[in-house]
């Protein structure tokens, strides 16, 4: 059976004062056309919920309920804008929603760029693990993203760019390593911590540092710093900013 890929795409459009926002809650059951993907968006919002969601709040109902409501800037299947745009690919955290940076996601399509993201699955079960099955599993879903919207009039494929947080920042690096046409790669978080993670992505066969020529930077906190500096080392065909 194929492999369930469900993409987010945020892009310019037409404002209009009338238009009803979309709420949190949408990106947590995006409600797919196909009626084949809702025992999976379940699942994930699901896992969403219980696994990150509640912890946050400390369990406490109610505050997750007011997240769910609370209302966001996007407007669902809003006309987009003529002309074509940078395509931003965001990988989410292990076992992130695809939701989980829907603010920079729509702050990213108002200021002209069009923002796809996928969920994260891995190889043979919904949730992916720290493992290269899983690392390749989310780099192929993030291609085939690419992919799809590349028929898109609104995306420029010639001005890509890879995105990611923590563990999806390890999926953004290897996309942009073996994907010529990124352009740029930016990574959020913690993507460098624990010694397991730089382990995993140094035996991933598309981890070639020499083959990064796009521009990267990197956010991380300042107790971080050194450490994601150490990391980006490597990049010597890089452009590179921390």
């Amino acid at each position: 059976r194929a492999r369930p890929v469900l993409i987010y795409v945020w892009y310019p459009a037409d404002e209009s004062a009338e238009a009803p926002r979309m709420v949190y809650g949408e990106y947590s059951f995006a409600s797919p056309a196909d009626p084949s993907l809702f025992p999976l968006v379940s699942r994930l919002q699901e896992r969403e919920v219980h696994s990150t969601l509640y912890p946050f709040f400390d369990g406490q109902r109610g505050s997750v309920i007011d997240l769910m409501n609370a209302g966001l800037s996007a407007v669902r299947d809003a006309k987009p804008l003529p002309g074509s745009f940078p395509l931003v690919v965001y990988s989410a955290d292990l076992r992130g929603a695809s939701g989980e940076n829907a603010l920079l996601c729509e702050y990213l399509a108002s200021h002209g760029y069009v923002v796809a993201t996928t969920h994260a699955l891995g190889a043979m079960l919904p949730d992916p693990a720290a493992n290269l099955d899983d690392l390749e599993s989310l780099v192929r879903d993030k291609e085939f993203a690419i992919a799809e919207l590349s028929g898109w009039p609104q995306c420029d494929g010639d001005k890509v760019a890879s995105a990611g947080r923590g563990f999806g920042a390890l999926a953004a690096l290897v996309l942009a390593m073996r994907n010529t046409d990124v352009c740029a790669v930016v990574t959020l978080g913690e993507w460098t911590a624990g010694s397991d993670r730089a382990e995993l992505i140094s035996r991933c066969g598309a981890y070639r540092p020499e083959r990064l020529r796009a521009s990267s930077l990197s956010f991380a906190v300042e107790e971080e710093a050194a450490e994601v500096l150490a990391a980006i080392e490597p990049f010597a065909h890089s452009t590179r900013f921390l």
